[in-house]
């Protein structure tokens, strides 16, 4: 069969996270989903703690010192474990499978033995509004271990256009359990903006988040220069106009 591979990057503010998280892909009364399960920390220092919780789930571990870039943190995760399998997932550590996107999944990893495919992508339901999701987006949850590249320091993705699609109704759901980081984020998006001024995922990003932080009078010029301009992801697009109709 097919070997599958989970990698995961925390901070030291994510071990909470990582036991629910890994919680929901390893249980004890179903057949195992990942061959490999490896969380690196991503972080200034290491954090020894998480290497303690994430092995006492099975995992194997690693520490990439943190240099500002979430793309050179997930690849140094996936160079990890990609050469020791053939199917690449990942999660962050406040995602959660439910039991029957588990069980889903257990499906899917068996047509993996015959699909000509090179990646899946699935829902990604990254808010709710109590029990039930409130944002849904198309996520590439996953990829064949050898096309597995990340891209973007922020907000960070891998490059599937080239790939071989199939889309699966396995949902991924999204539980932020504390304020995202202001600072980190903004100082990274500006700086990534700066660099990119004709990409307009770069441009998007930015005005979300100044806009998300009631920054609305650089973001929204910004954002209606995104959309006048019509250029990147559709779903971006659209969400641009959701955030300047609030």
């Amino acid at each position: 069969m097919k070997t599958l591979g989970l990698a995961l990057i925390c901070g030291p503010e994510d071990l909470d996270d990582l036991k629910a998280c890994l919680t929901s892909v390893t249980p004890a009364d179903k057949p195992k989903l990942y061959d490999l399960i490896h969380v690196t920390v991503a972080a200034p220092e290491d954090v020894p703690a998480i290497h303690e919780a994430a092995r006492s789930f099975g995992a194997t571990t690693s520490y990439f010192k943190w240099i500002d870039d979430f793309a050179a943190a997930r690849n140094f995760a996936a160079q990890q474990i990609c050469p020791l399998i053939d199917w690449y997932a990942w999660l962050d550590a406040d995602d959660r499978l439910t039991p029957v996107a588990y069980d889903q999944m257990l499906e899917l990893k068996k047509d993996l033995e015959t699909t000509t495919v090179e990646c899946f992508t699935m829902p990604y339901n990254y808010a709710h509004d109590g029990s039930n999701p409130a944002m849904i987006l198309p996520r590439e949850r996953l990829v064949i271990a050898p096309k597995v590249v990340w891209m973007d320091t922020i907000h960070e993705y891998i490059n599937i256009l080239t790939l071989r699609k199939e889309h699966r109704n396995i949902a991924v759901d999204h539980y932020r359990t504390r304020p995202a980081n202001k600072d980190r984020n903004l100082r990274l998006l500006r700086k990534a903006a700066a660099a990119k001024p004709n990409d307009p995922r770069a441009q998007f990003y930015f005005a979300k988040e100044l806009c998300d932080w009631g920054e609305m009078p650089e973001g929204v010029p910004l954002m209606e220069t995104v959309i006048r301009k019509g250029e990147g992801f559709h779903d971006n697009l659209v969400i641009d106009c959701i955030k300047l109709a609030q």
